[in-house]
């Protein structure tokens, strides 16, 4: 894929240069965006520990901050003969005081070292409907891949695309993606290695490697060292005022194939605008198995309904929970954003068993550029004590304050804050004793807080 890229960008630029006019023509047409970012992001552990009695009640708190300011500029030049080039380099530095043991929030490097990355390197071909796009890219609406901003710099991808609109209100997209760079990454790794928190966990007996698969793939401590693969993607999307309906498939070479389903319709009633959607995934193992047995799905269903600045959204989530799968059903969607409807600030809702219940309030005071979202979420996850993959109970309750002022429509400010209330009524000895292994976690509760600014020209 690199060296296709490489190609494709020499291929372009000997069409700018033999003609000294031209080449000035597309400098004076080439299309800019650039943005400043300001983020500092606080969370608070209060975690269980255990007493010398062996149970889990004594209370360890521990935090992590980081302050960061960097923000994007690219270009894409102007078209000539249907092509155009382009690029965008992002950058994350820390500002303020990071400590080094408070890292890991993905704003920074765990360390709290800056970074800056060119996350675009792009030759594109246009012409009416179609558009055939190869480099490294941003890809928003490509179901499991995603941009996912929600920190300082986006997901980007190592990609070949192709989209077409020929047929009205149906969008057709196909992919080969070779790499995908995650959040405060600056390497574009291939789809399995990317997927290496589920395939190398830290609690190595409560989830090893389950099912048919090639041992070959994976060293003495667990680590995949087999080889890398390549994602393929497909899809036809259907949209009207009404009707958003689209259908996706993501293949990743003898590892897993998504399935993924999503639909919403809109409805007028009196003064209310209302939506009801759908969500389906299903996950399988293919080829080699490198991740072993991949056997889960997982459906949300969402009501919506705005009057006037109000809107009121309620979401019901199920994810299967499979003990013979990896990570007990747990739905893979590391390489971009979570799907599902019911994730939340702090809750992706794509745990294996998890059950998932979110009633969000949204108003905008528009008088003072202010938008305002409150959420509660309750998430019910296996906890029998005979559960190898239980975990806690929990309740999350998110604040989100957005101010746009209209004197500058460029800048945003953001405020998020997060409470998670876990259950600590749970038997952890019991469940240490049965298993011979403690649980992932044991937490009390969970505070996040995020102050976001972003001036974007």
């Amino acid at each position: 894929m690199k060296q296709s890229i490489t190609i494709s960008l020499l291929l372009i630029s000997s069409v700018f240069l033999p003609a000294s006019d031209r080449l000035s023509e597309a400098v004076g047409e080439m299309k800019y965006k650039a943005q400043l970012r300001y983020y500092t992001l606080h969370r608070s552990y209060d975690e269980l520990v255990k007493n010398s009695a062996g149970s889990f009640d004594l209370h360890h708190k521990y935090q992590k901050n980081s302050h960061a300011v960097g923000g994007y500029f690219g270009f894409e030049s102007a078209t000539l003969h249907h092509l155009s080039i382009g690029s965008t380099l992002y950058t994350s530095q820390p500002i303020f005081h990071n400590p080094t043991d408070e890292g890991g929030l993905q704003l920074l490097k765990d360390n709290q070292d800056g970074y800056s990355v060119l996350g675009e390197a792009f030759a594109k071909w246009e012409y009416e409907n179609t558009i055939v796009k190869v480099g490294r890219q941003l890809l928003t609406n490509y179901g499991f891949l995603s941009d996912h901003d929600i920190r300082m710099t986006p997901y980007t991808y190592e990609a070949a695309i192709f989209e077409n609109r020929d047929f009205e209100n149906i969008t057709l997209r196909m992919a080969a993606v070779s790499g995908v760079k995650s959040l405060a990454s600056t390497d574009y790794i291939d789809f399995v290695n990317a997927s290496k928190d589920l395939l190398r966990e830290v609690t190595v007996d409560r989830n090893p490697i389950r099912g048919d698969y090639n041992p070959a793939y994976f060293d003495s401590d667990r680590n995949y060292i087999g080889p890398q693969e390549n994602l393929y993607l497909a899809s036809i999307v259907y949209k009207d005022r009404q009707i958003n309906f689209g259908l996706w498939n993501h293949y990743v070479v003898d590892f897993i194939n998504i399935f993924y389903a999503i639909g919403s319709y809109t409805f007028q009633s009196g003064g209310f605008s209302n939506s009801v959607g759908v969500e389906w995934v299903k996950q399988d193992d293919v080829g080699e198995h490198v991740a072993g047995t991949i056997n889960t799905y997982a459906y949300d269903m969402m009501v919506k309904s705005s009057y006037d600045n109000f809107t009121l959204q309620y979401v019901f989530s199920r994810v299967k929970y499979d003990e013979s799968s990896l990570d007990g059903g747990t739905i893979i969607d590391e390489w971009g954003g979570a799907m599902l409807y019911c994730g939340m600030m702090y809750n992706g809702a794509d745990q294996g068993g998890t059950t998932g219940h979110n009633l969000s309030l949204e108003y905008d005071f528009a008088s003072y550029d202010l938008t305002l979202l409150l959420s509660a979420g309750s998430f019910d996850l296996p906890n029998k004590i005979t559960d190898i993959f239980a975990d806690q109970d929990n309740h999350e309750y998110d604040i989100i304050i957005k101010y746009r002022p209209k004197w500058s429509k460029k800048l945003e400010f953001k405020v998020e804050a997060a409470y998670i209330d876990f259950d600590t009524n749970y038997d952890f000895k019991a469940y240490e004793d049965l298993h011979g292994f403690d649980m992932l976690h044991a937490y009390d509760d969970i505070v996040d807080l995020r102050f976001i600014v972003n001036y974007t020209f």
